[in-house]
């Protein structure tokens, strides 16, 4: 179990349930207080079997999934913090200026007026400045946005389904908050959270418990798994077993790790260049310190030593989070697999908000 330096709950306190809809699993993760520690009590992954877009059409569908996760583990309680729908959100990092006796809220509407026009009032617009303690005019805020009407459809279901949204968030500040779990309070050491995905990647840059930006990296483990099919023709079920049974952090790799590295190192260049693009930002975000953690979660978090591979690519240390809900176990068997559950790292995240103070 996990003692949180800036948790907010005393006494036996259940918090709200961590609720993701991935782009194929919904993934659940709900997170108490006892005895002076936040530890776990429920966490659930389900295929979606099908995408978002139509299973928000489906409400029967959508209805049965949810109420299925609730009742496979011990869940409690209808409070839910959600994450604002992945597939349908668009998260961006911009730029702008405030002018004299503007608020912060008004130059971000001017702005997102500018660029979206009349449409804009059809959209949900949030914002996290980036730059929050700059007296300058000239800003930088991380902007998520989602169709109004998808929103409240989304909300709706979970209604029907049992569950009451306390907050809706988007993915980069539960990640942020779990990151945060991991520190002790006063360290200003930068992160960047690499969370690869099947289809995309996010490079989350955390500095000082604010997000500095949040970008999307055409890299995913799909096209992975393609390289390795073409290359040595085989199907894809064959190629991810090659990919997760290859010891990627052996000092000396057998033939077959070393033709699989041959084989992705292209692919795998995109994702490296990324990630000393994001560490360069760091350093100068950091006045010039150049020891940022870099995370490592998602699909590729199940990689047999992809930390140790990331590290000697990049030439910086990188360190994999494979189970985001290690810290919260009390010893429980069953609760853990060998590979971790890298998948529950925004679900996770999205349980801790009751549990700290941002």
């Amino acid at each position: 179990m996990m003692r949180l330096p800036f948790g907010r709950a005393k006494g036996k306190f259940t918090g709200a349930i961590g609720v993701e809809f991935s782009l194929e699993y919904l993934h659940m993760v709900q997170l108490e207080h006892r005895n002076g520690e936040v530890c776990l009590r429920a966490a659930r992954s389900l295929p979606l079997g099908t995408t978002f877009e139509e299973l928000l059409q489906d409400s029967d569908r959508f209805l049965s999934l949810v109420k299925r996760a609730l009742k496979s583990d011990d869940f409690t309680g209808s409070r839910a913090v959600v994450a604002m729908p992945s597939a349908l959100t668009r998260v961006m990092s911009v730029n702008y200026q405030i002018n004299a006796g503007q608020s912060e809220a008004g130059a971000i509407a001017q702005l997102m007026r500018d660029r979206i026009g009349d449409e804009l009032g059809s959209f949900v617009v949030d914002y996290m400045p980036i730059n929050k303690e700059s007296n300058s005019r000239d800003r930088a805020s991380l902007i998520a946005m989602c169709r109004k009407d998808t929103v409240m459809q989304y909300l709706e279901l979970l209604r029907r389904s049992g569950l009451k949204a306390d907050a809706m968030e988007i993915g980069p500040v539960a990640i942020k908050r779990l990151v945060d779990s991991r520190h002790v309070a006063g360290d200003e050491t930068a992160s960047l959270v690499v969370n690869c995905g099947r289809a995309k990647s996010y490079l989350t840059l955390i500095s000082r418990r604010r997000i500095l930006a949040d970008d999307e990296v055409d890299y995913g483990e799909d096209s992975i798994l393609q390289q390795i099919s073409r290359a040595l023709d085989v199907d894809e079920a064959l190629a991810v077993s090659l990919l997760h049974d290859a010891e990627f952090g052996a000092d000396r790799p057998d033939d077959e790790t070393r033709t699989l590295l041959e084989i992705i190192r292209p692919e795998l260049n995109k994702l490296v260049r990324e990630i000393e693009r994001g560490l360069i930002y760091a350093t100068s975000e950091s006045r010039g310190r150049s020891d940022a953690n870099v995370y490592l979660i998602g699909s590729m978090a199940r990689w047999k030593g992809a930390d140790a591979l990331l590290s000697g690519l990049v030439n910086h240390p990188v360190t994999k989070i494979p189970d985001p809900l290690q810290p919260f176990l009390s010893g429980t068997e069953g609760r853990s697999t060998p590979d971790g559950r890298p998948e529950l790292a925004i679900a996770a995240g999205l349980a801790l908000r009751d549990f700290h103070h941002v």
